[in-house]
């Protein structure tokens, strides 16, 4: 869809995405881009853009949401000590 938008509408990219590795790692990246112009050269569409590997940045988000989860569960057991089944 984005490639699409970006030569039908002349549009340009900028999307987050993720890859499965077959070790099933997710490697994330940002992708960017300007607007496609023709190559008269070659006699075709060209767009120039960057891609970054993002992982270990959303792997670092990912670590901090979990730390606030558990200090969130841990402060509801004791300020309310009920019985509790966590998931």
């Amino acid at each position: 869809m984005a490639y699409k938008q970006l030569f039908q509408e002349n549009s340009p990219l900028d999307i987050v995405y993720r890859f499965e590795c077959l070790d099933n790692r997710l490697v994330w990246f940002h992708e960017k881009s300007g607007l496609p112009y023709v190559n008269e050269a070659e006699g075709c569409f060209r767009v120039d853009g960057l891609t970054t590997d993002i992982s270990p940045r959303i792997q670092a988000k990912d670590r901090r949401i979990r730390i606030m989860e558990q200090d969130v569960v841990s402060i509801f057991q004791k300020e309310f000590p009920m019985i509790w089944t966590i998931y």
